[in-house]
């Protein structure tokens, strides 16, 4: 398979006659053509297998070797077009590719998107979920038929078109803006374009729906059921339950980052627009887990690598959560997701201490965000308080 620009892809070229650079005056008596199958990730549907192009033009001509001639041409022609001037046989369209670096307002805006994805320092899950929201952007866009507009040439307008063809509920139509926007504000900055076309486009309204967390009886089944069915598991559980981290930054941990005399840990903390270097505090119900891991883990070694051994190359960015949704979710039948557990403990040491512990536990810079989002508990509590109010109407 010969890779094109835009993630399109074609079969080598063939020629017919097969033996067309051989066969003497009886070739003359075949029809030639050159053919090939071309696909694009946006028609998989309708051309399953690529679509089959047929190529011709050389059987007007009276000898072999003028044949020849013209089909060395044509297949040199149609290899130019498909890999030079990004042609797409399906559109009938021709779409350059940018080079290595270069976005301008003549850039196709599909193109110009991919560009500025590719600039963006982000974590990889979320560079994934950016590359599907671009590809389902260009799939409306070519049924509105935008496609090959510049995104010089693109309005807030286009963009409300595009948005409304991708038929998104409501938080899915929020990530495809809000990652339009980031996109944008790097396209703004290379000058590609003069403003930010996504800034005016409203956000859809979601129901915030309450969050879900382990009853102290689905704890006791899930440590139990850990400690019989995966050790190691288990103790990564009460780990992370205890750590205030999220994944990205306990994935990366090695034996230098931890200090069990003084109960820290450093990590990068990479949900910033800048990374920062973080201590973070082990509690002292942690030390145990913390040492079963980092026994007999190597000094340049990852302490969690696969299977939560340690290794050269970290555990997979998505395993705890394989591992949840196996064991916890499909064994015990309980439905609630792997990082609750971070909500839980905030909420917990919210309860021992304050807002302001659980913040620095989490390695947060203010209590916006362990009262807007991790302390689950904060209504009951205040529940429970305002149901002791004794002021009477007389």
């Amino acid at each position: 398979m010969l890779q094109l620009p835009h993630g399109c892809s074609c079969s080598d070229p063939s020629v017919f006659p097969r033996n067309w650079l051989q066969g003497g005056t009886v070739l003359l008596k075949s029809d030639w053509r050159i053919q090939y199958y071309f696909i694009d990730p946006d028609f998989r549907e309708k051309y399953k297998y690529g679509k089959l192009v047929v190529v011709k033009g050389m059987n007007a001509f009276k000898s072999v070797a003028e044949r020849r001639q013209v089909t060395r041409q044509l297949l040199a022609n149609e290899l130019r077009m498909l890999k030079e001037e990004g042609y797409n046989p399906i559109t009938k369209t021709y779409n350059p590719p940018v080079p290595v670096g270069e976005i301008n307002p003549d850039t196709l805006f599909v193109n110009a998107l991919n560009k500025a994805l590719d600039r963006l320092t982000i974590n990889h899950r979320t560079r994934i979920d950016m590359k599907s929201a671009i590809a389902g952007v260009s799939k409306a866009s070519r049924r509105i038929g935008v496609f090959n507009t510049p995104i010089g040439s693109m309005s807030r307008k286009h963009f409300k078109l595009i948005l409304d063809e991708c038929k998104l509920s409501n938080t899915r139509y929020n990530a495809y803006r809000g990652y339009l926007m980031m996109l944008f504000k790097e396209l703004v900055e290379l000058e590609a374009v003069n403003w930010n076309p996504i800034r005016d486009l409203s956000k859809k309204p979601v129901t915030k729906k309450l969050k879900k967390v382990l009853s102290e009886d689905q704890r006791r089944r899930i440590d139990d059921h850990l400690a019989e069915v995966f050790p190691a598991f288990r103790n990564f559980v009460h780990l992370f339950f205890h750590s205030g981290s999220r994944m990205p930054e306990l994935r990366q941990l090695k034996p230098s980052m931890v200090n069990l005399q003084s109960q820290t840990y450093r990590c990068v903390v990479k949900k910033r627009k800048q990374y920062t270097e973080v201590e973070r505090t082990i509690k002292t119900i942690a030390l145990p887990y913390w040492k079963y891991f980092l026994d007999n883990c190597p000094a340049d070694k990852f302490i969690f690598g696969p299977y939560f051994k340690p290794a050269e190359k970290c555990m997979g960015e998505s395993m705890t959560s394989r591992y949840w949704q196996y064991y916890v979710k499909r064994d015990l039948g309980i439905d609630i997701d792997f990082y609750a557990l971070k909500h839980l403990n905030t909420s917990e040491v919210v309860d021992a201490l304050d807002e302001r512990a659980a913040a620095e536990l989490n390695a947060h810079t203010s209590t916006a965000m362990v009262v807007s989002i991790y302390d689950v508990k904060q209504k009951s509590r205040q529940h429970s308080r305002l149901k002791d109010v004794g002021n009477s109407f007389v």
